[in-house]
């Protein structure tokens, strides 16, 4: 069978730490690059006290510096100028975390690891600029003591950045990864449909190749992939089976959740960078405000992942003296608020037509109390810097991923068959026909027009986020419109392959056909995949009311 083309290998960064990364058998064969062991590194994540501490270290001599000025921003900054210096790095290097660009000090040189368009000419001046300074204050952290420890009784700083517990993967590691457990997902997918669920092995082997972690930030050791990044290792995953890619999707909220929550109390909660997300977005419950948090009753639908998930969400509407709080546009306040699985009462009601192996389970509670610290809003400004988490629509970016893998795993899948097909009862090749020929060609342009598309929107709103420039109009309407551009031509094309096989299709033991056709049905009925958005993304081009609005267009 053959494999789908990798695109070309994008300027993005990666999270490769020191230290050989844990990768599956058939990736580590395959020979991920590594970084020296000792090699200094210091994001540009750091959080600002801890970054105004280094350069006060630096400018009291403790660290000895190389030079006596600094150009900043087209300013020569003398070193003698304390406070001022101290702020001006601060600035520098919270900029870089807002553009997502990470540096480090190896063998002497100055490494820039950036998202495309992240690094403009003007910014890759002043660090060129800088390089002595920053190779200085890079060094000579990686050889800063520790901290001493506090003494007893005294209170502890909150801790918001360092490494949370998991090896180290990068973005390179992940995709092999996720490459090399599609080949056993395509032999279980059987089973897999069966318990109607992520048997527990499965959703394990996810958890251990970093399938879960895609957006977990560089601060705390996780790959923050970009959202071009996401969508090539669900495709991959996709592939093998679409179910346990949906579930990669959903799973994978956890960095971007977690990014919304205070910091402190994040890292508390998300312990470990391999953690699970699941539950419904959508305000399908009530929330009533209390002492210290919410009373939630109601009952969601599609908790995909529920059954081996960490943090289950639920979607509510918040109300206060009996009535609805108003929110954003006059709307309905709307939080989201988490719990763990066991405290929701989980129904067993995922029987559908696709999709039968995600675990879409119901759910629900009554009065259960949830702290004010497990709530938050898509609206409200996220609690972390970075490209990924400074737009809420974040959460939505990966899920064409999914299309795009069953319908690539479609196409070769049937191409593959047609090698040695023959039609009854002229004993023609297949492969010889006009029509099986025709239809090859347009399924290949649908979904490659689809992908392009895609990731041409994508990019685009990346390198503008990176820059700090606001989307325009045609921006935010390609990006809805491409994503269900996906969904929409992936149906088209196993469809159009399951019609040019024949009666050969409806045999599920024989081809997969028949489950990539039920699961691209299914997954086109969520609210990305269908047409009736088009409806909000007109009346913005046109500059007309909408009769229904999509607060993530």
């Amino acid at each position: 069978m053959t494999s789908a083309p990798r695109p070309p290998k994008r300027d993005t960064a990666t999270s490769s730490r020191a230290g050989n990364p844990k990768t599956l058998p058939a990736a580590t064969e395959r020979g991920a690059s590594r970084r020296p062991k000792r090699a200094a590194e210091m994001t540009s994540r750091a959080d600002d006290d801890e970054t105004t501490a280094f350069v006060t270290m630096y400018l009291q001599g403790s660290l000895s510096p190389v030079r006596r000025t600094l150009v900043f921003q087209g300013e020569l900054v003398p070193l003698d100028r304390g406070k001022e210096l101290a702020v001006s790095l601060v600035e520098l290097l919270s900029d870089l975390s807002r553009r997502g660009i990470r540096l480090r000090a190896e063998g002497g040189q100055l490494s820039i690891e950036a998202p495309k368009g992240a690094l403009t000419p003007d910014l890759r001046g002043t660090l060129e600029a800088h390089k002595p300074e920053l190779l200085e204050l890079l060094q000579s952290k990686s050889g800063a003591p520790e901290p001493a420890p506090p003494r007893e009784g005294a209170s502890r700083p909150p801790t918001t950045t360092g490494p949370l517990e998991g090896p180290p993967l990068s973005a390179d590691d992940i995709y092999r990864n996720a490459r090399t457990l599609a080949a056993e997902l395509r032999e279980r997918s059987p089973e897999i449909e069966a318990a109607r669920r992520l048997p527990a092995d499965v959703a394990g082997k996810l958890r251990e190749a970093g399938l879960f972690r895609l957006n977990m930030p560089q601060a705390w050791g996780g790959p923050e992939l970009t959202s071009m990044q996401q969508n090539e290792v669900i495709e991959e995953i996709s592939r093998g089976n679409a179910s346990a890619g949906w579930c990669v999707m959903i799973g994978s909220d956890s960095g971007i959740v977690s990014a919304y929550l205070d910091q402190e109390v994040a890292r508390e909660m998300y312990p470990r960078l391999d953690m699970v997300q699941a539950g419904w977005y959508f305000p399908a419950g009530k929330a009533w405000r209390v002492k210290g948090g919410y009373r939630v009753t109601g009952k969601w639908r599609f908790g995909s992942g529920c059954t081996h998930c960490d943090w289950l969400s639920a979607g509510c509407v918040v109300v206060a003296d009996g009535l609805s709080r108003a929110g954003e546009g006059g709307l309905s306040e709307w939080k989201i608020l988490l719990a763990r699985p066991a405290e929701f009462e989980l129904i067993d009601s995922w029987r559908t037509t696709g999709l039968q192996g995600s675990g879409s389970l119901d759910y629900r509670c009554e009065n259960l109390f949830v702290p004010e610290e497990h709530a938050f809003s898509f609206f409200d400004p996220p609690r972390r810097p970075g490209i990924l988490y400074c737009r809420p629509d974040t959460y939505l970016r990966k899920m064409p991923g999914i299309p795009l893998g069953v319908a690539r795993e479609a196409i070769d899948t049937v191409k593959a068959m047609l090698a040695d097909r023959l039609e009854f009862p002229s004993r023609r090749p297949y492969r010889e026909m006009p029509r099986v020929q025709s239809a090859i060609a347009e399924a290949e342009t649908l979904y490659g027009a689809a992908r392009s598309y895609l990731f041409t929107s994508l990019e685009r709103q990346w390198e503008k986020l990176a820059a700090g420039t606001e989307l325009t109009k045609e921006d935010r309407a390609h990006l809805w419109l491409s994503r269900t551009h996906v969904f929409q031509s992936a149906r088209r094309v196993v469809q159009l392959l399951y019609d040019t096989l024949g009666g050969g299709a409806i045999y599920s033991e024989e081809s997969p056909l028949d489950r990539h056709l039920r699961d691209v049905i299914t997954m086109s009925q969520h609210l990305v995949g269908q047409t009736k958005g088009w409806e909000a993304v007109g009346a913005l081009l046109l500059g007309a009311p909408s009769a229904t609005p999509y607060p993530f267009l």
